[in-house]
């Protein structure tokens, strides 16, 4: 099952992370567009018709997605200038050749929330 070979780079977040760290070094141009990107999809996921939050129930999930899905879209809204889809475009492609196969049954998969919901409780114990 692909689900049991997650990595926390098997998840965008994570790539939208590295990349704003990116753009905080001046490596990069603004990363608005990934920041909405990842704020929509995130809403989508979690609150959506897969619920991972109500499956997870966890306040370190809760935590875990204001700070990276939702604090980075709030900030990056504020100092949009200059902001380049490209780098959404770009990031996206590569995130997907190299994680194709796992993409939909990782996102959609029954099984998703019951291991991350084991990392987060081995992150916190």
């Amino acid at each position: 099952m692909v689900t049991d070979r997650l990595t926390p780079f098997s998840f965008y977040t994570v790539w939208a992370l590295l990349l704003h760290s990116f753009y905080l070094f001046g490596m990069i141009p603004n990363t608005y567009y990934v920041s909405l990107f990842v704020f929509i999809g995130s809403q989508f996921l979690n609150y959506g018709p897969t619920q991972w939050v109500k499956k997870i129930d966890s306040i370190y999930y809760i935590l875990y997605d204001i700070v990276a899905h939702i604090l980075p879209f709030i900030i990056l809204f504020i100092y949009r200038k200059g902001a380049n889809i490209w780098i959404l475009l770009i990031s996206l492609y590569i995130y997907l050749l190299m994680n194709g196969d796992q993409v939909i049954e990782t996102y959609f998969s029954p099984e998703t929330p019951r291991i991350l919901k084991g990392w987060i409780h081995n992150i916190f114990e």
